[in-house]
């Protein structure tokens, strides 16, 4: 068999994953530490610039150079601390947000959005709605996501995830090379188990819970209720209306491929739910 090419800045790593579903010469240590990441504020700020850049490319907007992106991010303090909070709490797992990650970039030469009132947040939703329903079968419904986000209803969150549908022309395929674009934004010059923002520095899920109940609170969190402080194309929005639960799921209607790339990010999810189980009853 040949033997698998190890770049020489990557540290060392298992090639074979406790959870895999693949055959141990199919992976690549540089998509198992990819995936492997925990939430940093590095990670943060990559997801941040990768929807601002798709948006920019969807409305025509010159490229920023990455020294300028700095400012850019400062400028988009609201949205950080939205996706902040957002994952913090629906503790999505990285194989997902990285496949919404490639799904935002998909369809930025097609974009649609439900309106016009805070576009980066409905492109980041959408997309981790759909990657959420097509890389697990038994997933959350668009009600526990308007509990997550705190801004969206549920009939609003269902617009978003079509839209998301619509802009990618139902191609949810997902391949090693569409993931392993973001390497150097996340794994470069960081260590993807150490290097983690204070923020998720908690060492049980159900602990993760309840601090996840405090921080998102309206008192602590306040630009999670102002739709000013997060990014929008109008400086002036009216509040978010209240929306009817929808528990609908047009994600389920896409083909689900049986690609062995698809059961090996799955495979992650499955692992990180078990072992959460298997603490609780602990």
């Amino acid at each position: 068999m040949t033997p698998t090419f190890r770049p020489s800045y990557l540290p060392d790593c298992p090639l074979v994953h406790h959870a895999s579903l693949i055959d141990p010469s199919m992976h690549s240590p540089a998509l198992l530490e990819l995936v492997s990441v925990r939430l940093s504020a590095q990670f943060i700020d990559h997801i941040v610039d990768c929807v601002a850049d798709a948006f920019d490319y969807a409305e025509g907007r010159p490229f920023v150079p990455v020294q300028q992106k700095p400012y850019r991010q400062a400028a988009l303090m609201g949205f950080r601390l939205y996706v902040k909070n957002l994952l913090f709490r629906s503790e999505v797992s990285t194989p997902i947000i990285l496949s919404s990650l490639v799904y935002i970039e998909r369809s930025k030469s097609n974009l649609h959005l439900a309106c016009e009132e805070m576009p980066l947040e409905q492109m980041l939703l959408g997309a981790l709605v759909v990657a959420s329903k097509y890389l697990n079968d038994h997933t959350m419904n668009n009600s526990v996501w308007e509990d997550y986000n705190y801004v969206f209803g549920a009939r609003e969150i269902s617009s978003f995830e079509n839209q998301c549908l619509k802009s990618l022309n139902w191609n949810l395929n997902l391949t090693d090379n569409d993931i392993m674009v973001h390497y150097d934004g996340i794994c470069i010059d960081a260590n993807p188990t150490a290097n983690v923002h204070p923020y998720f520095r908690c060492a049980a899920p159900r602990q993760r819970r309840q601090q996840s109940s405090r921080s998102i609170s309206p008192d602590r969190c306040p630009g999670l209720d102002s739709p000013s402080s997060i990014s929008t194309r109008d400086s002036s929005l009216p509040q978010t209306p209240s929306s009817a639960r929808n528990t609908s799921t047009p994600s389920s209607s896409a083909k689900k491929t049986k690609s062995p790339f698809r059961r090996w990010l799955r495979s992650f999810h499955i692992h990180s739910r078990q072992t959460t189980t298997v603490a609780t009853v602990a």
